[in-house]
């Protein structure tokens, strides 16, 4: 590849990502929420509600808050002028 035909890293990064398909990722997921619905359910109906609602919320709080830090990451990345790869990266 010769310098006149190289493209961004950047753009070659974001056209790959853009054209990757991921049904098995949204399947996983969409199996994962049944699943944990499922088990709610099981767990309120059983016999100790306040279980399955404090489960619900630990794990939603902490889910949350990873969430959250992604975000923050990524926002503060391009703010703090960031680089990935160390100091020679470009």
């Amino acid at each position: 590849m010769t310098a006149a035909t190289a493209t961004n890293p950047r753009e070659d990064a974001y056209a790959r990502a853009a054209s990757t398909s991921a049904p098995g990722m949204v399947l996983g997921g969409a199996v994962l929420a049944v699943v944990g619905a499922i088990a709610f359910v099981v767990f309120a109906l059983g016999g100790d509600p306040g279980r399955a609602w404090r489960i619900f919320h630990v794990n939603f709080l902490f889910f949350t808050g990873v969430a959250e830090a992604g975000l923050i990451f990524v926002a503060a990345h391009p703010l703090a002028d960031g680089r990935w790869g160390g100091a020679g990266a470009q």
